[in-house]
């Protein structure tokens, strides 16, 4: 009877094991390019709010009396509180049209910056122009804002800068490591690292010149406009998987992983999988019965557990208290799946900072303008009134959905009246929220507000009507034409 039991069930042993070493590593596989490019959608993401907060600060700056009147005495308490408020700029000052300093917020002598980029791009009447350098101030890489100081939005009558260090950058954005050989970091539109894990490329030695990746393969490819995955083989033969995504201000979001860490995990499952044939294969009934309940069952929760953050379910863990191999990976996997958890609290972190009423506001009129940039480039600018709704909801989901953004997919736009409703589903400022949480998708709403405006030529009023966070089949957004008297 053993013996039966054995050729009845060891050949199911050995086939089911294969079937799900198969599965899970395909699941791996894949989880791993969706990985990188979540984790460079949520940097992408943070490095915009946060280039966004700069700008906000640098224009209201630019428009207190104080600043206006071009007075030292004047502007030199305004600069010295702004340094005060925002913590992670080192200088901010104003410049005359000769480039010379009026006033500075460190109280230092007046430094010559005519021959600045940021000083020939706000004089020339740029509305903001960025410029990655070394400080004369620290001598050390920092990254400066300016815009133009002017009178009734007429005369220019100089320029204020904001200027922060790059590591500080690099902890306001929060630059990421993860595993061995992976990580993430952003460069200016010339190539230039402006953040990074590692502190050598930003840490001041180099004082001469920054820290240069234009001839990066990856950065080479992202010039082209060729966003998404790709993989190259350094100058040492070791082979990288890389992400890359272009932001609308020239800079490149990069996350680069070895290829061999990435294929670890999936060589330990194939070893895995032959090791226990062989033992399924040799054994007696008995043993096959053990390792049914000992390998299998951790196997199929392991894969259930990569299937479930496949679909969006980020507090999935695998319990298994083991010291071999399966423990290692399950123990890698849940390392795994509270970085990718802990991706997505990035969100929550201006709630948390400046409160909801500020953070829903900032993230609404960014993503208006977000929203009102993709129409501009899909071409529909004012076409409201020439397309048909099914054709424009086609059109916002090319631009949001899997082939865009992924910000949601836009199932469908209808019209009632005066109000226009526009139904998404999978809507990523959603994801890892519970059911009955009263979370509003703010950042969505701007987008899609931003994309009827830019269409439709109009100015519209907007709100989150229905979540699917509040049994909902969709969010539901729904807007009305603002008139005026």
């Amino acid at each position: 009877m053993p013996f039966l039991v054995f050729l009845g069930v060891a050949p199911l042993v050995v086939v089911a094991i294969w079937y799900e070493s198969f599965r899970a590593t395909q699941i791996i596989r894949q989880d791993a390019q969706e990985n990188m490019a979540l984790k460079a959608k949520v940097l992408a993401d943070s490095v915009s709010r946060w280039e966004e907060m700069q700008v906000l600060a640098l224009r209201n700056l630019s428009r207190q009396p104080d600043i206006v009147s071009m007075n030292a005495q004047q502007q030199k308490p305004v600069l010295t509180g702004m340094v005060k408020t925002y913590e992670h700029l080192y200088l901010a000052s104003t410049t005359n049209l000769n480039g010379w300093n009026v006033a500075r917020s460190d109280g230092k002598k007046p430094k010559y910056y005519g021959d600045r980029s940021w000083f020939l791009g706000a004089k020339a009447g740029n509305e903001i122009t960025s410029e990655t350098l070394i400080s004369r101030t620290t001598k050390k890489p920092g990254f400066c804002l300016s815009t133009p100081i002017r009178r009734e939005k007429l005369e220019t009558l100089g320029v204020a800068m904001l200027c922060t260090d790059l590591k500080v950058l690099a902890e306001q954005v929060g630059a990421i490591r993860f595993g061995q050989s992976s990580y993430a970091f952003v460069v200016d539109n010339l190539g230039q690292i402006l953040v990074h894990p590692d502190a050598k490329f930003l840490s001041g030695e180099r004082l001469t010149n920054l820290t240069d990746i234009s001839t990066y393969a990856p950065f080479k490819t992202i010039l082209s406009d060729s966003s998404g995955h790709f993989s190259f083989t350094d100058e040492q033969g070791f082979k990288w998987l890389s992400y890359g995504t272009r932001l609308d201000d020239g800079w490149g979001i990069f996350i680069v992983q070895q290829e061999a860490e990435v294929l670890q995990t999936e060589q330990e499952f194939r070893n895995l999988g032959m090791a226990i044939a062989s033992v399924a294969v040799l054994g007696a009934g008995a043993l096959t019965w053990f390792l049914a309940d000992r390998l299998i069952r951790p196997i199929d929760r392991l894969t259930r557990a990569v299937t479930g953050i496949a679909d969006g379910q980020l507090n999935q863990r695998v319990q298994i208290q083991r010291q071999d191999e399966l423990g290692i990976l399950a123990q890698s996997f849940n390392q795994m799946s509270a970085q990718l958890q802990k991706s997505f609290e990035v969100k929550t972190a201006m709630e948390e900072t400046l409160g909801d009423r500020a953070t829903a506001i900032a993230l609404t009129v960014a993503g208006r303008k977000r929203g009102k940039n993709l129409v501009a480039d899909l071409g529909l600018t004012g076409e409201g009134d020439s397309l048909p709704w099914d054709q424009v909801a086609s059109g916002f989901n090319q631009a949001l959905g899997k082939d865009g953004t992924r910000l949601c997919f836009v199932d469908k736009i209808e019209q009632m009246g005066d109000v226009i409703k526009v139904y998404a589903t999978e809507t990523v400022s959603s994801a890892g929220e519970l059911q009955g949480s009263e979370y509003q998708c703010t950042y969505t709403l701007g987008t899609v507000w931003g994309a009827l405006e830019q269409f439709l030529g109009k100015r519209l009023h907007g709100k989150h009507s229905e979540s699917v966070l509040q049994s909902g089949d969709h969010d539901v957004f729904e807007f009305t034409e603002m008139r005026l008297g």
